[in-house]
């Protein structure tokens, strides 16, 4: 589609670097672990709140330019940064957190991860999205939402693809694992002779 022709034709240019606003810290190769937590901060707000009712006043302006940007540009940098932002602000607060849920923002994050291919900027790319994911993961109501077919399957394609990349493998092979085990229904139909064997080494079924 357009946008996965304009990821794939951006990352090939030199405008594809991590601009220096993004505060978030990877390593250009990836190659090395990494472990992303979050602080699970207890809110009784709601997701169908206003944006100014419940973001946090520290990442308000920054996670509403995030969300638009991830909803409707096509450029690859300003992609990257959005989700770079995100990785920063899902791990920091659950109000805002929320909020991308709010915002159906886990489906547009894996809907992009699925475009992705295994240049160096799109591992940057991959690396942040999964790292947003795994941020939102860490709050359990958050958790069930996310434990679905499509989620499972998306992270299972980069647990392969990337299976050589070892900051990326170890963060999503453990996002992968936490989202089988919250799903009885999840594990049992992943548990076919075909699944086991492209989970080997990742999961015990």
């Amino acid at each position: 589609d357009r946008l996965g022709e304009k990821m794939k034709s951006e990352s090939s240019g030199k405008r594809n670097t991590l601009p220096k606003s993004v505060t978030i810290r990877m390593s250009p190769a990836l190659c090395h672990s990494s472990s992303s937590s979050s602080v699970a901060i207890q809110s009784n707000e709601t997701p169908k709140q206003s944006f100014e009712s419940i973001r946090s006043p520290e990442f308000g302006r920054r996670t509403t330019n995030a969300i638009r940007t991830i909803l409707v540009s096509k450029k690859f940098n300003e992609i990257l940064k959005a989700a770079a932002d995100m990785a920063e602000i899902t791990n920091q607060s659950f109000n805002d957190s929320q909020l991308l849920m709010s915002k159906k923002i886990d489906h547009r994050l894996i809907s992009l991860l699925r475009r992705c291919n295994r240049s160096s900027p799109h591992l940057e790319l991959v690396h942040a999205i999964v790292s947003v994911l795994t941020n939102l993961a860490q709050h359990p109501t958050i958790l069930t939402r996310l434990a679905t077919e499509y989620t499972v399957d998306a992270l299972t394609d980069v647990v392969q693809m990337f299976r050589d990349k070892t900051a990326i493998f170890a963060l999503t092979s453990s996002l992968l694992e936490k989202v089988l085990l919250v799903n009885n229904r999840l594990v049992s139909k992943y548990s076919t002779p075909e699944n086991r064997k492209r989970l080997r080494s990742i999961i015990v079924l």
